[in-house]
């Protein structure tokens, strides 16, 4: 999200824990003193981390800040000697917590520049540790659930106001939630892509060769882009290239590739759209300029010949005929063998 969006957020969130002050204290702004101190605290984990200032990660720095403000604000409300065991309890161990968190952030810092194995081993425990216990929502949570059991638990009210605050503010996050599903509908329907099913994928073969068998009678044309959706594969893209028969129905022989990194994501778009276990037209990758480059077999449909057969040898070129392309004696052909390519006169 834009910091423009996070802070009309923030102050969504604001409303929310403004009308849970009024419900509970009948009055909008937050009392002074202990009673305020969940409200304040709510306050600090959207405005410092959740929102404006830290939204991706914690540092060790931010961990160590969010601590000293953790401790800074017990104190403030400290009342030991009125307390009974319980308050001193649960403020000792708030306290001892947020100490904690200092401590594992300062050790952080301290050896974040390790160079022994060992060394950088416990400084990434460290660093892994503080990011999990030191984030806002960790400890100014604790610190709400210190005030509720120190200062609300007497309040049916107040105690089930400010929980549903909390967790609606601090632990749900339900911008984040609404956020993704939007994500999610927008990539369906903005999508330029479309995928048909032609069928399901009976067998592979080596090498990169995959047998469909169809759903249909509707016959596909050499050189169609097709997506293959595996749930226990990466996703592929491949070729169409001619009919080998048919056992429950026709199979489709196709040339499959793996997807590289540089159009992974628009690949994936499109494997969506489709079910697993099957394989489908794609169009749209022949027209994207990212795929063509990526995958070059896309860009020489027009000089494809076929595919290299077992009877191959170190002298002799053996390949099946998929498509005529004017094959005469001494023509050149090109094979490509695991990325390298090769060029040898036919006979």
């Amino acid at each position: 999200m834009s910091q423009k969006t996070r802070l009309l957020i923030l102050i969504l969130y604001m409303g929310i824990l403004l009308a849970a002050n009024s419900i509970a204290f009948h009055q909008i702004l937050p009392i002074n003193g202990a009673k305020g101190l969940w409200f304040y605290s709510g306050f600090a984990s959207l405005l410092l981390g959740n929102l404006l200032v830290t939204p991706y990660f914690t540092k060790p720095v931010d961990a160590i800040s969010y601590a000293v403000v953790a401790m800074i604000a017990l104190y403030s409300v400290n009342d030991w000697d009125k307390w009974i065991w319980v308050d001193q309890f649960v403020f000792s161990a708030v306290m001892l917590f947020s100490l904690a968190v200092a401590v594992i952030g300062f050790i952080t810092i301290l050896t974040k520049d390790n160079e022994t194995h060992r060394g950088r081993e416990w400084s990434n425990t460290f660093r892994i540790i503080s990011d999990f216990i030191g984030n806002e929502t960790v400890v100014f949570s604790s610190i709400i659930l210190f005030a509720l059991i120190v200062f609300h638990r007497q309040s049916a009210l107040e105690m089930f106001v400010i929980t549903m605050a909390w967790v609606i503010t601090v632990i749900i996050k339900p911008d984040r939630h609404f956020g993704e599903l939007f994500d999610r509908l927008k990539k369906i329907w903005q999508d330029t892509f479309s995928s048909d099913i032609i069928g399901d994928v009976a067998a592979y073969q080596t090498p990169n060769i995959a047998l469909v068998r169809q759903r249909s009678n509707n016959s596909v044309q050499f050189g169609e882009a097709v997506i293959f959706r595996d749930p226990h594969a990466p996703t592929k893209v491949g070729v169409a290239l001619d009919y080998v028969g048919r056992d429950e129905s026709l199979l489709l022989r196709t040339m499959v590739f793996d997807v590289p990194d540089s159009c992974s994501e628009t690949v994936s778009v499109a494997c969506k759209l489709i079910p697993e276990n099957t394989m489908g037209r794609c169009a749209q990758l022949l027209s994207n300029s990212t795929v063509r480059e990526s995958i070059p077999i896309f860009n020489q449909l027009q000089d494809f010949v076929g595919i290299v057969t077992t009877e191959t040898s170190i002298d002799t070129l053996y390949f099946e005929v998929v498509k005529e392309a004017n094959l005469e004696e001494g023509k050149l052909v090109q094979v490509s063998i695991k990325g390298r390519t090769g060029t040898l006169s036919g006979y």
